[in-house]
């Protein structure tokens, strides 16, 4: 069944298969056709008898458990997971098989070969799967001096194939969920913080609601951290892909070149407001202007009266990137947690003076905006 498998993945998948092969090309379909051909039957047909010897060609299949799980790592749909517990699935059963039917071979526990094949199989991988992982039940014993000698291989086998096998599946399992154990961790250290600086349980409180946000709207993955380590072009890439259509809705930007709506994806950065906290307030000075992800967020009066409620694709304070000595006309406060994108007045500024004819329009822009304000 294994081997079948083996034979399927090759066929049905061959781009699982990497293009220099471990083997070269020659001997490996020499070593396939001798798999693939039914000698024991054939022996079987010409007369002989029948011969275990005959099977070991099937065991050339096994080379190609190597390239699959080389190959598994370069797709780029599968997990590392799932790359690492294929080869398993193949190997395990493989061993298995392999060491039961040399007890067999050897009498099986008893002077000689049972007469049913079949309760002889699966006695012998009753007793495989025990002596492997461990020293036996002591219900089937060797007799011989071979089967003693036999069962001392298995046992030293076992020691280090299935110690192999648990450690790698015990760590496949506690990687499954890796981010949760790094941030029961990371929280660990938040309270021991909190407590040895004798934090006020009030504070304590939005602390914890703060970083369990952060844990729940993205499982206490860093994405800005992932784009950092991209090539620029892969980052420009998938920032684009990301952010564009929210970037471009700011008027002033929409008849932007694509170079400079890239630049400027490319420095927005994430924030993370607390439900009822300012943002920013009216009288602050203008620092940057916000892109909501996610959440919502109220514009204030100065007595605190709602005038607006922006949602996820909307943007706010855009002023203070056409006007260095700007200030907030009104406050910004988050509703509940809000996801933020922020493009700083310094970074936009930067961005302009790499864009002349930009930074012309900006100033028209500016000063039309200037002309209808005194207007009012």
């Amino acid at each position: 069944i294994v081997i079948y498998g083996l034979w399927n993945l090759k066929f049905y998948l061959p781009s699982l298969i990497e293009e220099r092969p471990l083997v070269p090309i020659g001997v490996s379909r020499t070593f396939t056709i001798f798999a693939i051909l039914p000698l024991a039957s054939i022996g079987l047909m010409m007369g002989f008898s029948e011969d275990t010897l005959l099977l070991i060609p099937k065991l050339f299949f096994l080379k190609d458990i190597a390239e699959i799980q080389k190959s598994l790592h370069r797709k780029d749909h599968l997990s590392p997971l799932v790359s690492r517990l294929v080869p398993l699935f193949f190997i395990v059963p493989l061993v298995i098989h392999i060491v039961a039917c040399g007890w067999i071979y050897l009498g099986s526990g008893s002077p000689g070969p049972h007469t049913d094949a079949l309760y002889e199989y699966v006695r012998a991988g009753y007793w495989t799967v025990t002596t492997l992982s461990t020293v036996g039940y002591g219900d089937i014993t060797p007799a011989t001096v071979p089967q003693m000698l036999f069962a001392n291989g298995v046992m030293i086998l076992g020691l280090m194939f299935f110690g192999y096998v648990l450690g790698n599946v015990a760590s496949l399992l506690a990687r499954l969920d890796a981010a949760k154990e790094e941030f029961f961790s990371h929280m660990d250290r938040v309270e021991t913080f909190m407590s040895y600086n004798n934090l006020p349980a009030s504070m304590r409180k939005k602390i914890r609601a703060f970083f369990r946000y952060s844990w729940e709207s993205g499982r206490g993955f860093d994405s800005h951290g992932v784009l950092d380590v991209l090539p620029p072009g892969v980052r420009a890439e998938v920032s684009m892909h990301l952010h564009r259509d929210i970037v471009e809705k700011v008027p002033f930007l929409q008849d932007a070149s694509q170079d400079l709506i890239e630049a400027i994806v490319l420095d927005l950065e994430p924030r993370i407001a607390m439900p009822g906290e300012y943002i920013f307030k009216k009288g602050d000075s203008g620092e940057g202007m916000f892109f909501v992800r996610k959440g919502c967020v109220e514009i204030v009066s100065d007595s605190g009266d709602v005038i607006a409620r922006l949602d996820a694709g909307s943007f706010f304070g855009e002023g203070a990137l056409l006007s260095e000595r700007s200030k907030r006309s009104a406050g910004a406060r988050a509703y509940k947690f809000v996801d933020l994108l922020v493009l700083s007045s310094t970074s936009f500024q930067q961005i302009l003076s790499r864009h002349p004819e930009f930074a012309q329009h900006m100033r028209e822009v500016s000063e039309a905006r200037l002309k209808a304000n005194k207007e009012r």
